[in-house]
């Protein structure tokens, strides 16, 4: 699989020929090749060296450059651009920003394979930085840091870089799926293009006062089902299964990571909407009252906002609801699965912890809030003194849910068979399969 591999480094001699580069942009396979047939290398033979290598092996690489964090920041900020590695130089005299917080950005920002190339001397205090500040923590299968004297430090890279090709999905698959993005949006726009935009804005939006009006959630609304089914030929050309071999045990906390980005959202909205998990102090609450309702709130709900308590299920502690679970062997194999009165919401991210909630349908209660003079009826956090959102439940988990929720609380139940009816029907079964 072709990878990308972008330099940044101030050594790379750009600033020679300033006649043939904007040293602040990007500097592509060709201007690579250019400068290394022309340019005086010196101070960076390490660099070169790898540029070679990689330039001759144009069926694996493609390569490009910068000499300037600051300079790559801008680029891709302003460019679809996300090279599946970055060979980083640490050392930038007269950098705006410090080195620290601009790999930061880039590994915050994209999906990149860094590897800090730096002198010996700086080598100790780099990986104890990356040890001991808790924001590097998230990307420390993405960070690796190499001795730029050390004489194999060329083959070191390609060795990683073959480790992560395997053991890493962002950096396997990710290049596969951006591109093929961008060729659907391309696509999609491509389609739209044979609209005007006044008969596209009247298809999606409504009219008003002889204007049509539509806003870019309705846009949103309209190429996402589209987009979506065309990504389910990703990473493969027709729906390839990956299959990979179970060398290992997974740790729980890596499958609760997927499952809470699956799961749940953070969005800035401050409209309370269905589907918020928010906490007062040490107390938790799922907010189960409509969307509808909370454009009018006061006049729909008349100031209550409906919510189911949660409860930490934290291993270990004793809980009656949990007890009774075990006693019947009974398992949670989805949110809405089992039969009885409760749920469980998994690995919620609450700060930096996963945490499992326990939800009972039963246990609705309601928020009283009081209404300001004077202001909108929509419900904002504005409104919820002492309350702040965690994170709220996205589809295709919130629907099915509610409709749990909403079964349990208004279930009309029903006479339950005589014990020796039930034995009969679970032996016609049992006989049955």
């Amino acid at each position: 699989m072709k990878h990308t591999i972008c330099f940044i480094d101030d050594k790379i001699p750009a600033s020679q020929y300033m006649q043939y580069f904007e040293v602040t942009d990007i500097i592509n396979e060709s201007g690579l090749k250019f400068l290394l047939q022309n340019a005086d290398w010196q101070d960076d033979l390490v660099i070169r060296n790898l540029c070679e290598t990689l330039i001759q092996d144009r069926n694996n690489w493609s390569i490009s450059a910068f000499v300037n964090p600051n300079f790559y920041i801008k680029y891709i900020s302003e460019t679809v651009y996300a090279p599946d590695v970055v060979i980083y130089d640490w050392d930038y005299p007269g950098l705006q920003d410090d080195s620290e917080n601009v790999l930061f950005k880039i590994l915050n920002e994209t999906p990149t394979l860094v590897f800090i190339f730096s002198q010996n001397d700086n080598i100790e205090q780099i990986e104890t930085l990356f040890r001991t500040e808790d924001k590097f923590a998230p990307f420390s299968g993405r960070l690796v840091v190499i001795d730029k004297s050390a004489k194999d430090s060329v083959n070191s890279i390609f060795s990683k870089i073959q480790e992560k090709d395997t053991a890493n999905f962002s950096f396997a698959y990710g290049g596969q799926i951006i591109r093929k993005s961008n060729q659907i949006i391309n696509k999609i726009l491509s389609d739209i293009s044979q609209l005007s935009t006044e008969g596209f804005i009247a298809a999606i939006g409504k009219e008003e006062n002889n204007k049509y009006m539509s806003s870019t959630n309705d846009f949103v609304d309209v190429i996402i089902p589209r987009y979506r089914n065309a990504l389910y030929s990703v990473p493969g050309n027709d729906g390839d299964i990956i299959t990979i071999d179970k060398s290992r045990d997974i740790d729980i906390r890596e499958i609760k990571k997927i499952w809470s980005y699956k799961m749940y959202e953070k969005n800035d909205s401050n409209i309370v909407a269905l589907g918020d998990i928010i906490h007062s102090e040490e107390n938790y609450y799922l907010v189960i009252s409509s969307d509808c309702h909370m454009q009018r709130f006061w006049e729909k709900n008349g100031g209550y906002m409906a919510v189911i308590p949660l409860e930490k299920l934290t291993e270990g502690e004793k809980n009656k609801q949990v007890k009774y679970l075990a006693e019947r062997n009974s398992s949670i194999t989805s949110l809405t699965s089992y039969s009885k009165a409760l749920s469980i919401l998994p690995a919620v991210p609450v700060g930096e912890q996963l945490i499992d909630f326990l939800v009972l349908p039963k246990r609705i209660s309601t928020i009283q809030v009081e209404k300001v003079e004077n202001r909108p009826q929509i419900l904002t956090y504005d409104f919820l003194n002492g309350y702040e959102k965690i994170a709220s439940i996205s589809d295709p988990f919130k629907s099915p849910l509610f409709h749990f929720i909403m079964n349990r609380i208004s279930d009309l139940g029903c006479p339950d068979f005589p014990t020796t009816l039930q034995n009969h029907i679970s032996e016609l079964i049992n006989q049955a399969r």
